[in-house]
């Protein structure tokens, strides 16, 4: 039987917000000139990479497949340990064919994984067997 080993992987931060200018349109009509304002897109992914590592799926001798997954917890670095939440929305996530695993997901307000830009944040991988 395969054991998972001590997974390699990275995360980074993607951020593609930016700023609207505001904008002035004035009606052909009437000449009213009407200013909408600008505001800010926050427009924020984290990237998780993990180094997929070899592993044979096999069956038990229960006749169960077991398969190899991965767990991708966060929480808020001045929390406690009951605070570790699954992030993302795929679990568990089943490692890719190639080199790495790479799960994305939205961070930015009005997500279900919401995390304020100036945030400290710690992160944790496993890799998990069974069926």
């Amino acid at each position: 039987m395969t054991t998972p080993s001590v997974l390699q992987f990275t995360v980074k931060i993607i951020d593609n917000s930016h700023d609207v200018p505001p904008t002035q349109t004035t009606d052909q009509y009437t000449g009213v000139t009407t200013t909408q304002p600008g505001y800010h897109v926050d427009n924020r992914t984290i990237e998780v990479s993990i180094k997929n590592q070899p592993f044979t799926p096999h069956t038990n001798a229960s006749g169960n497949k077991i398969s190899l997954f991965y767990w991708i917890e966060f929480k808020g670095h001045f929390g406690d340990d009951t605070d570790w939440r699954i992030f993302g929305y795929n679990w568990p996530l089943v490692p890719s064919e190639s080199e790495y695993t790479i799960m994305s997901a939205t961070i930015s307000a009005y997500s279900g994984n919401y995390i304020p830009a100036e945030a400290s944040v710690d992160c944790r991988v496993k890799a998990v067997t069974g069926q």
